[in-house]
């Protein structure tokens, strides 16, 4: 899966107080933000 940098920025400012290693995962995108990169949510392991 290819994860747009800015997508990724835009996520981890969104929730650095939550996550501080600045690991991206499921949760942190909205559902929306996942539309626009032509993502689907999908759970991690």
């Amino acid at each position: 899966v290819y994860w747009d940098e800015e997508i990724l920025q835009q996520a981890r400012a969104a929730n650095r107080c939550l996550d501080p290693d600045g690991y991206v995962t499921a949760a942190d995108l909205l559902p929306e933000t996942a539309k626009r990169a032509g993502l689907k949510l999908e759970a991690l392991p």
